[in-house]
C-alpha cells in the first residue's frame, strides 16, 4: 500500500534510513550534497515537492543526497515521504535530473556501466536498422527492458579489450554480432584488431588497424562512424573469405555493409 505524508527528519532519523535502507542507490555526489547541506545551514532550503521515496522492500529508492545533508548539516527538515513505490521506481527516477542509463545498470549491479550502455544503443540500432550502426539512445528507465534483449552482453563485453583506436561501441557491438555468426572467428579477428595478436601485412586486420590508427591520431579529418564501422564489417568479411586487402574504403552513396 502507498502511503504520502509529510514528517520531521531529523539526522539521526536520515543517518539511520542511509545505514539501514540505502541498498541500491549510485554512488553518492560529495558536491550535491554540500551543496544542499549549506542551503540548510543557512536557511536557504525549502519545502518542495521532491520526496523521499521507499519501495515495497523498504529501500531507499529516492532522497539518498537530501538525506545526507540532513546528516551533514545538522539540521532536521520537514519532507514528503513516500512508501510502498513499485521495485522498479527507481529506474525511472531522476530522469529529469541526471540520473542516466549507465547509473540504472550500475544500480542493478552491472559493471563498466557507460561502456555496456553505449554497447547496448549499438547493438539496438544495429538490429532495428537491419545491419547499419545507428546508435539508438536508451532512456533510462528503458535500458534493463534492452538488456534483457541481449542478455550474454555484459560477458561479451567484458571478452573484449579496450581499444586503443577510440570507437569502443563499434568494437564491443560488433564483436556480439560476428560472435552470432561464428564465435571461434569473432575472437580471433578482434584479438588481432585490438591486441595485433597474429596480424600479417595485407591481413584484412592489419588495414583496418592502420586505418583506425590513422583516424585516431588525426587531428584534422576524422571519418564519420559509419565509415569506421563500415570498415570494420569490410574487414571482417574479408577475413571470412580468405582475401587479401592493401586499403579500405566506403564511399558516398555505397549500400552499407552486411556482415557475412
Amino acid at each position: 500500500m502507498r502511503t504520502v505524508k509529510i514528517e520531521h527528519i531529523t539526522p539521526l532519523t536520515a543517518e539511520r534510513w542511509l545505514k539501514n535502507n540505502n541498498k541500491r542507490n549510485r554512488p553518492i555526489s560529495d558536491d550535491r550534497v554540500l551543496s544542499y547541506s549549506t542551503d540548510m545551514d543557512n536557511g536557504d532550503w525549502h519545502e518542495t515537492n521532491a520526496s523521499i521515496g521507499f519501495d515495497t522492500d523498504k529501500d531507499l529508492v529516492d532522497g539518498q543526497h537530501t538525506l545526507s545533508a540532513i546528516s551533514l548539516s545538522g539540521k532536521s527538515q520537514d519532507l514528503i515521504i513516500v512508501r510502498g513505490l513499485h521495485l522498479k521506481a527507481m529506474d525511472s527516477i531522476d530522469i529529469g535530473k541526471s540520473r542516466t542509463s549507465s547509473d540504472v545498470l550500475g544500480i542493478h549491479g552491472e559493471t563498466e556501466t557507460t561502456r555496456l550502455a553505449a554497447m547496448l544503443g549499438f547493438l539496438k540500432g544495429h538490429y532495428e536498422e537491419k545491419g547499419n550502426p545507428a546508435h539508438t539512445r536508451i532512456r533510462p528507465n528503458q535500458i534493463m527492458t534492452v538488456l534483457t534483449e541481449f542478455p550474454n552482453a555484459p560477458d561479451k563485453m567484458k571478452e573484449v579489450s579496450r581499444s586503443p583506436f577510440g570507437v569502443q561501441r563499434f568494437m564491443d557491438g560488433y564483436y556480439y554480432v560476428f560472435s552470432e555468426i561464428n564465435e571461434k572467428e569473432s575472437r580471433e579477428f578482434f584479438q588481432k584488431v585490438v591486441k595485433g595478436i597474429g596480424v600479417e601485412e595485407n591481413d584484412p586486420a592489419y588495414v583496418l588497424i592502420n586505418r583506425l590508427r590513422r583516424n585516431r591520431e588525426s587531428n584534422t579529418h576524422k571519418l564519420a562512424p559509419i565509415i569506421l564501422a563500415a570498415y570494420i564489417v569490410k574487414a571482417w568479411n574479408s577475413t571470412r573469405c580468405g582475401k587479401k586487402l592493401r586499403s579500405l574504403h566506403f564511399r558516398e552513396g555505397e549500400k552499407f555493409p552486411t556482415a557475412l
